[in-house]
């Protein structure tokens, strides 16, 4: 695992406590929208979350708009310094190719907005609320047991927080890998985007002075961890928070790691492309509080086949429809 390490600007974003870095719960329930009703069965009944892989969400300019800032805000700040642009453009490219290690699922704060009806479930999709207790269960800290390569052989070692991928054999699996386990609300305030970034230029140019390479790593190493929450303030009304998982190697030279992806990571189609993610086993379906209808889907027939299939299930979910009308 990475070790703790926050400035006071980080300690914010990640609202810190007695050193829980990354571990940010939200205050009330969070709502996860939809098109697809196959994702909305496997939730109810299987308890499976699925992650998308960061290097293909739905825009990718979310995903260089923090290394983008990076980048602006060294320029703007190293004062001529080629050593320390040096230093910025490397953490940017490494920050580039490290994001295929994070798989994001989005959650909003707002359980009927009318913005994510219309972008992410086309109005006649569904709502999945979940309470805060799901995240506190995935960054709860319980450590697992890995194999990770010391000397010549491998050795059992204490390792990360207990996550469960399934493998493409329906089972769940943690061999040979360590998971690092971060959820946040996502930051748009653009000047406390600064603020962070600033602080952290301004750690790295007196280490630098001072030649501390490594206090320099450990905070471009927790930089990249925020860097999945931010985002620009056009898209504040989103009102996200994500869970974030990174799948790191437990072996230095990142062998094995191609042939355990091809074991965990799935595929699914939309637009006639391959769309990689990987699913997540909750510990307990009972963080699930209800589904609610869109618009468009909310008609008497559609409200009675979600309820005869929840009524099937061991948890009580509740089933609900908008609560204000739809403008054509």
């Amino acid at each position: 695992m990475h070790e703790v390490f926050c400035l006071p600007a980080m300690a914010e974003l990640w609202n810190q406590v007695d050193n829980t870095w990354g571990k940010s719960l939200p205050e009330n329930s969070i709502f996860h929208y939809t098109n697809s009703v196959l994702a909305v069965k496997n939730i109810l009944s299987e308890g499976e979350l699925w992650l998308s892989k960061s290097t293909v969400m739905n825009d990718y300019s979310e995903i260089v708009y923090g290394i983008e800032l990076v980048r602006k805000m060294f320029i703007e700040l190293a004062d001529g310094n080629t050593e320390l642009l040096r230093i910025a453009n490397s953490f940017c490219e490494s920050a580039t190719s490290n994001f295929s290690d994070y798989y994001i699922l989005s959650f909003s704060q707002n359980g009927n907005s009318r913005l994510l009806w219309d972008s992410y479930s086309n109005k006649n999709g569904y709502n999945i609320e979940f309470s805060k207790e799901l995240i506190s269960d995935f960054i709860d800290g319980k450590p697992y047991i890995v194999k990770t390569l010391a000397g010549s052989k491998f050795i059992d070692k204490l390792e990360g927080r207990c996550v469960f991928i399934k493998t493409h054999k329906d089972e769940f699996t943690l061999p040979g890998f360590s998971y690092e386990v971060f959820a946040n609300s996502v930051l748009y305030d653009a000047d406390k985007q600064r603020e962070l970034l600033r602080e952290v230029v301004e750690y790295t140019k007196a280490k630098q002075t001072e030649g501390k390479n490594t206090d320099i790593q450990l905070a471009f190493n927790a930089l990249m961890q925020s860097l999945p929450f931010l985002k620009d303030s056009s898209l504040r009304d989103e009102e996200e928070y994500r869970l974030v998982i990174k799948i790191t190697s437990v072996r230095e030279d990142g062998r094995g790691k191609k042939q355990y992806l091809r074991n965990v990571q799935q595929y699914r189609e939309k637009d006639n492309m391959l769309f990689p993610y990987i699913i997540l086993k909750m510990k307990s379906r009972t963080y699930i509080k209800s589904v609610s209808l869109g618009y468009t889907n909310c008609n008497t027939l559609s409200k009675q086949t979600m309820e005869d299939f929840v009524s099937t299930l061991s948890q009580d979910i509740e089933v609900k429809t908008p609560n204000y009308a739809l403008r054509w």
